[in-house]
């Protein structure tokens, strides 16, 4: 027995050594994984977020452009042309409102797949490209693709001056047509020390758990399996990412020890993550919080609402007539008035409140605990702070530290539209009450700016839900425009297929004046969606019997640029939105919503309005009969060169004529 029990001993001492180092490895391995999983996320949030930044920087840079000066532009003796020169002056005039960018230059498409010419790049560099140099970008797809849409590449670029990101946009004329690109190259210096940082807190960590790894071999006894238990487990959850867990034990000796330890390692992850958490959900110019870390914490408060059976509302405000300021003022004035109103948007919320810089001149602000008329309160506060405010027509640079008052600089007068939604009377879902609120504004906007609007359900079955009208507005898919081109026809009772056949028509007639596939494909989209406004008109209006009252077609005319505020933030409907909100101009300038005359008006929004025009006519409306087809063509005939382009209602009267005699 005494044999017998020494054998056992030896057996239960060598397993115990095994599981003592199993146990181990398993705990360098997790703690190792998790470091990597943290630093690799870590990286991707940062850089990604330097991607969205980039590519809006990008896109509203090439809307600056004046796209019919490129065509002046092919070789280098063109470098003292006005038009040269007015470039070069816009240029620099991107460049100096935002310090990060390190090079900014224009090229358009050259004579072969791939390869691109500059027209003017503005580098400081004495290898920058003249006027004609030619560029290969077959290895660079990003900028290839920038001629479709804004875009950023996706990697980071060293060269001996630091480290940068490129964005690239495309540069229209006044006719809508892409005649080139703008390329801006974003200093990455930050992030890549940032990144750096946090790798360096990540070996640090890495190298603790090494030394808990050794420390632990040292264990003996039965008891430590049990102890190691405890710490396999809590790196399990620090895999997980629970980097709020802390180790509890009692022991006061070695394994106390190695426990706090431990606990310290878990709490210099969770700092360096929350540090670049922070850096990532900050916008740069306001400090606010940024549009990404909006629907992560909307989501996360409507998520502790319903646990608590609580509502929550949220606020969407828009900075009425920005683009005064910045078309009279500057960009760099308009930055600090967007800075200033960020200042007076959080001395005007409580504590527990979540102020956030949506976008551009777009703020909104989460209100924990806030019921519908609470949040309504809470808007007109903030309205009436903004409105009584003097706020100072000086760059952002001087605004700390500011000794400035009224009388030593021009004051502005800002004022802001709310619109205000509820969980979960409005709706119970991040993105739709986001877009409930979103709707309430835009509805907000064109009934009485610096106002406070609440968002009203549609009435009735037939009503689009405001996460569906996420979702569609969201996705480029064949289905999902049609689905909300249903949800528009029935708005009104009286168009429908409305939508469907003047999509048809637009599209026939830019073929009939041989435009090209992206704009014909432009006009499809343009032509289902070009009444989404009216989702923001009453229906009672839309479906009058009788005439309308003055004050009835103020609200029709509206729907225009209600659909077109509705698509601003759906980056693939861009090319469409000028079809939309222009449609109902007239060539004679008589039309709304802006009375643009002529060529000013967008091709795409002339070829509109003679589609819907013809649609229009030639349908039953619950005010009258419809129009036989001659009689609309020879009314279509009559309006050219007042109401319509002649040279679109020509196209379109040959184009259908000529169908008509096919058919027969």
């Amino acid at each position: 027995m005494g044999c017998s029990e020494t054998i056992d001993r030896r057996r239960s001492r060598s397993l115990r050594r095994r599981v003592v180092v199993g146990s181990v490895c398993a705990c360098l391995l997790i703690s190792a994984h998790a470091s990597y999983t943290l630093y690799t996320g870590s990286k991707r949030a940062l850089r990604e977020q330097l991607r969205e930044r980039l590519t809006n920087v990008a896109s509203v840079s090439a809307s600056q452009i004046d796209g019919d000066l490129l065509g002046q532009i092919h070789i280098r003796s063109d470098e003292s042309k006005p038009a040269f020169r007015a470039l070069r002056a816009q240029l620099h005039k991107i460049k100096a409102a935002d310090d990060s960018a390190r090079f900014i230059y224009i090229m358009r498409k050259g004579d072969s797949h791939g390869m691109l010419r500059f027209v003017i790049d503005e580098s400081s560099e004495s290898d920058a490209g003249r006027p004609g140099d030619s560029y290969d970008a077959q290895k660079a797809p990003q900028m290839l693709a920038g001629f479709q849409k804004p875009c950023a590449d996706r990697d980071i670029t060293g060269d001996q001056w630091g480290y940068f990101l490129s964005g690239y946009a495309p540069i229209t004329d006044s006719h809508g047509r892409v005649q080139g690109i703008l390329g801006i190259d974003m200093c990455a210096d930050k992030i890549r020390a940032d990144e750096a940082a946090f790798r360096k807190s990540a070996k640090t960590s890495a190298a603790m758990a090494v030394a808990i790894a050794l420390a632990l071999a040292l264990i003996g006894a039965r008891s430590v399996i049990g102890r190691i238990r405890v710490f396999t487990d809590a790196a399990t959850r620090i895999e997980e990412g629970d980097l709020d867990f802390r180790m509890r034990v009692p022991w006061k000796d070695e394994t106390g020890e190695l426990a706090d330890m431990f606990n310290r390692m878990i709490c210099g992850l969770k700092e360096s993550r929350d540090r670049l958490i922070e850096g990532t959900s900050r916008d740069f110019l306001t400090g606010l919080y940024n549009h990404m870390y909006f629907h992560t914490r909307l989501q996360d408060e409507i998520a502790r609402a319903k646990r608590h059976d609580r509502q929550l509302s949220v606020l969407m405000m828009d900075l009425d007539r920005f683009k005064c300021i910045n078309d009279t003022l500057g960009h760099i004035v308009g930055d600090s008035a967007v800075a200033q109103l960020a200042e007076v948007i959080r001395q005007s919320v409580r504590e527990i409140d979540i102020p956030v810089r949506y976008g551009g001149d777009e703020f909104a602000v989460i209100l924990p605990d806030t019921d519908h008329e609470q949040a309504l309160l809470a808007a007109e506060r903030i309205r009436a702070s903004v409105e009584a405010h003097t706020f100072l027509a000086i760059p952002v640079g001087e605004l700390s530290g500011i000794s400035a008052s009224p009388r030593d600089s021009k004051p502005l007068r800002l004022t802001i539209t709310i619109g205000a939604a509820t969980y979960p009377a409005d709706h119970a879902s991040k993105d739709g009450l986001a877009m409930a609120a979103d709707i309430a504004l835009c509805r907000a906007k064109h009934v009485s700016r610096n106002s406070v609007i609440a968002y009203k359900a549609p009435e009735g079955e037939d009503g689009m839900d405001p996460q569906d009208l996420y979702n569609m507005l969201h996705s480029p898919s064949k289905s999902a425009v049609a689905s909300l081109t249903a949800a528009i026809d029935a708005k009104d009772s009286g168009t429908s297929g409305h939508s469907e056949r003047v999509s048809w028509y637009a599209q026939e007639i830019a073929g009939a004046l041989s435009a090209g596939q992206p704009m014909i494909d432009g006009l499809r989209i343009a032509g289902l969606l070009h009444d989404l406004g009216k989702m923001g008109v009453s229906e009672a209006v839309l479906n009058k019997p009788g005439s309308l009252s003055q004050q009835e077609r103020a609200e029709v005319r509206k729907h225009p640029v209600i659909g077109g505020n509705m698509l601003r933030r759906t980056p693939h409907m861009d090319q469409v939105i000028p079809a939309i909100v222009f449609h109902h101009e007239r060539w004679d300038g008589l039309g709304y919503p802006d009375g643009l005359k002529g060529e000013a008006i967008p091709l795409m929004a002339r070829i509109m309005a003679v589609a819907d025009s013809f649609d229009a006519m030639t349908s039953d409306r619950p005010y009258r009969k419809a129009m036989a087809v001659e009689a609309a063509l020879a009314e279509l005939q009559t309006g050219a060169g007042t109401q319509f382009d002649p040279r679109v209602v020509e196209a379109f009267v040959e184009r259908f004529r000529d169908s008509e005699e096919k058919a027969a």
